[in-house]
């Protein structure tokens, strides 16, 4: 917690990843949930959501058309 008056904000949440780690690591901190913060499919394809529990929502997405 020290760290974030020292640190530009900018790489809090590299800041925010170590802390939640470490609190996970010691059972400090039990998630009931876990939220997707990256997307692991190709850049090809767009329009991609997350919905509730991590599920993907496919009713909108497309193929990035090559020119």
């Amino acid at each position: 917690m020290e760290k974030y008056p020292h640190i530009p904000f900018e790489e809090w949440d590299s800041l925010n990843m170590q802390l939640e780690r470490k609190l996970i690591e010691q059972s400090i901190m039990i998630p009931l949930y876990y939220e997707k913060r990256f997307i692991p499919f190709s850049s090809d394809i767009m329009n991609i959501k997350i919905k509730h529990f991590g599920y993907v929502d496919f009713s909108k997405l497309w193929v990035r058309p090559r020119v």
